[in-house]
């Protein structure tokens, strides 16, 4: 199983204490953990859908109490104190920064996801939700993919021009998510050749 899934017998709750929540608590929990998992598929379609979903996992996490998990998730994984020391980095640049204050804000608005990696983290704490999220997000760019080529292959013309046929995202952020999925397509390929096959067939055509 890929690092990024984790052990499925392993559940990290286990690893910060148990929390007692209310059902309500619980509810929001289960909402959040939904939203974070579709959340794989909007990052690659939609930035306005992904920041609507952004919203909705913030929310689920105040209401449902997870901000305790996201505390211990400081203590055990370096990436979430990683994430939050270089935001805070880029915040400190504002104080020296030549730009007007609100075109500098701006644009350190865009680099919240750093912020939102802990609490995301929070709602993935199930190894089985890291799968379903990433299994998204393969959902997502196998369409993206399936897309571009039919463009490509056809010369598919719309009324905005396609720049390099990238379909959701421009062609720079395309690139980047779509090396992600031969990354994952080969690891998944390499774990089990004569099965996942059709991830080496994946990885192939992304590459390209």
């Amino acid at each position: 199983m890929h690092i990024f899934e984790g052990n499925s017998s392993q559940i990290d709750t286990l690893d910060f204490g148990y929390l007692n929540r209310t059902r309500f608590q619980d509810i929001a929990f289960q909402v959040g953990v939904y939203l974070a998992i579709f959340a794989g598929f909007a990052i690659p379609v939609s930035t306005s859908l992904t920041s609507v979903y952004n919203l909705g996992i913030f929310l689920c996490w105040v209401l449902s109490g997870q901000y305790r998990v996201t505390f211990a998730c400081f203590k055990k994984y370096r990436i979430v104190t990683i994430s939050v020391v270089l935001f805070c980095c880029l915040a400190c640049s504002l104080l020296y920064t030549p730009e007007v204050l609100s075109l500098a804000s701006r644009n350190l608005f865009k680099y919240r996801q750093f912020l939102m990696m802990p609490i995301y983290l929070a709602f993935f704490i199930d190894p089985r939700a890291r799968r379903r999220g990433i299994q998204m997000f393969e959902l997502a760019m196998i369409i993206t993919l399936i897309a571009s080529l039919s463009c490509w292959i056809f010369s598919i013309d719309y009324s905005v021009r396609l720049m390099d046929n990238a379909i959701f995202k421009n062609r720079i952020t395309q690139n980047i998510l779509m090396s992600f999925l031969v990354y994952i397509a080969a690891w998944k390929f390499l774990e089990h050749p004569a099965r996942r096959w059709p991830y080496a067939l994946v990885a192939v055509i992304a590459t390209f």
